[in-house]
């Protein structure tokens, strides 16, 4: 999840490359990959997507400074003061927030696989869930469990 700070940041960046709402709006489905991502309030993002919106804002600015059609912002709290700045930033696209996120939804999805197979649901079933998913997205996967291994539960009581 991303900081109140962070929010801020993209939102300034946002408005100083003069991005419109349902722009910025389909830029976050584009840095994410996750066709219902659209806001910065999204719990799945992390470090490495606000780094990438990051740059993405940042060429959308200085191809339009170069055309003319935006003039270059001085503002010594302006996102992007620096040509290349987000582009270079963080080549590795990891850092250990993102890491400690990515292996406690790991953890929790092979919990949830385990309490449905020892509550006697089948293998192939779960199998079957992965195979639904269209993107592997560790959340999406971690809530269809929650929601089976819930209704197991809710049926057997």
């Amino acid at each position: 999840m991303l900081s109140n700070p962070q929010k801020s940041l993209v939102k300034r960046a946002q408005r100083q490359a003069a991005v419109p709402e349902e722009d910025y709006r389909d830029m976050w489905r584009v840095v994410t990959g996750w066709m219902d991502c659209d806001t910065s309030t999204d719990p799945r993002l992390g470090d490495v997507h606000m780094d990438r919106m990051m740059g993405y804002l940042e060429a959308i600015y200085w191809r339009r400074v170069q055309e003319g059609t935006l003039q270059p912002v001085s503002k010594p709290n302006a996102p992007f003061l620096k040509e290349g700045f987000w582009k270079n930033r963080n080549k590795a696209q990891s850092t250990s927030r993102d890491r400690y996120q990515k292996q406690r939804i790991t953890e929790s999805v092979h919990d949830l696989e385990r309490r449905l197979l020892a509550a006697g649901y089948p293998p192939q079933k779960i199998s079957a869930i992965k195979g639904k998913l269209r993107y592997h997205d560790e959340w999406a996967l971690k809530s269809a469990l929650h929601r089976t291994l819930m209704f197991l539960l809710k049926q057997t009581t």
